[in-house]
């Protein structure tokens, strides 16, 4: 049995591979540039490129579809809303995989994690600081 078996080995070097690899290296340098330089060297978004807009987008696409994930389980298990039932798996996995980027995007979108603790330490509080 063992000798009709194919010993052939695959190569990991697929076109797939190769092209994800450099995704990962361009998006690794990307983040490091964030880090190191700021939010105006990686993205070219500052007080005179508005970023407000990208910021309305993300919560206009990514919250309501990651909402309406658990919206829809709320519907089909807590309001009795039974022929929703088919939608609800597809509903969740999309809530799901849609909160776990957005988490991670807005702990790149504040920046260095040491500058998260600045609030709280500075010196320089006034009655503007609580909002």
């Amino acid at each position: 049995m063992s000798a009709e078996m194919d010993t052939t080995r695959k190569s990991i070097l697929t076109p797939f591979n190769i092209i994800a690899t450099v995704i990962v290296i361009v998006g690794l340098y990307a983040t490091f540039v964030r880090f190191t330089q700021g939010l105006d060297a990686s993205t070219n978004l500052s007080d005179y490129n508005p970023w407000g807009i990208w910021i309305g987008f993300d919560l206009l696409v990514g919250v309501a579809l990651a909402a309406g994930g658990y919206v829809t389980s709320a519907a089909v298990y807590i309001f009795g809303l039974k022929r929703y039932h088919a939608a609800v798996r597809p509903a969740i996995l999309t809530g799901f995989f849609r909160l776990r980027p957005g988490c991670f995007c807005l702990a790149l979108r504040r920046g260095p994690s040491l500058a998260a603790a600045l609030p709280v330490f500075s010196s320089e509080w006034d009655h503007i600081t609580a909002f």
